[in-house]
């Protein structure tokens, strides 16, 4: 008889094996990479964050597709299409890349790249795919530094600006420049701990 344990691991392998068929039904994906998942409780673990060891029931996921050809569609409509179709099997967040960018982050050292094939599952590879977990990121604290600083440059402007908006009585303005601050604050903080920086919209 299967402990509770054993019980809820093998129920997660079977989910993995369901969120792959869902995936791969819709687009062939090079690679897909388990990089953090939500328990019951509240709690969450990720390649960015290691909380409390847990193995109660998996309540959301995060993965990374690596998708060599996109089908004419922006990565952030495969990540919709891709999440409303899991959602059915268990609630998923997916960030889409294109299997170009990712082996040449790979040549590069890229930190998002070396760290997710240091630290990540993969729990899906098509036979050929570059996956060289030995590269040594080029990503200096430096760099982080730089990165900060100029995303905390951006934001105070568009604080500025939004406060002279509301000076000037123009709400609906004031709001955008606030929400582009909020925005531009929030991807400098997640580039620069990251390395990964995503924009949903042109």
């Amino acid at each position: 008889m299967l402990s509770a344990i054993e019980e809820t691991q093998t129920k997660n392998v079977s989910v993995y094996q369901e969120i792959i068929a869902t995936i791969t039904s819709l687009v062939p994906a090079d690679a897909v990479y388990l990089l953090g998942e939500r328990h019951a409780g509240c709690s969450s673990n990720s390649i960015f964050y290691t909380g409390r060891k847990q193995e109660n029931e998996r309540l959301s996921f995060l993965y990374l597709l690596i998708i060599a050809n996109l089908i004419n569609k922006a990565a952030h409509e495969w990540q919709d299409q891709l999440e409303a179709h899991c959602k059915k099997i268990i609630p998923c967040t997916t960030i889409v890349l294109n299997t170009e960018n990712f082996q040449h982050w790979i040549r590069e050292g890229h930190p998002f790249v070396c760290h997710v094939l240091k630290t990540a599952m993969c729990i899906q590879q098509s036979e050929g795919f570059i996956n060289n977990a030995g590269i040594v990121p080029r990503y200096l604290p430096s760099m982080a530094e730089s990165i900060l600083a100029e995303g905390l440059n951006m934001y105070t402007e568009f604080m500025a600006a939004a406060e002279l908006f509301r000076v000037r009585k123009q709400n609906r303005l004031a709001c955008f420049m606030l929400h582009q601050a909020t925005e531009l604050g929030l991807n400098s903080i997640l580039k620069a701990g990251t390395g990964f920086h995503y924009r949903p919209h042109t």
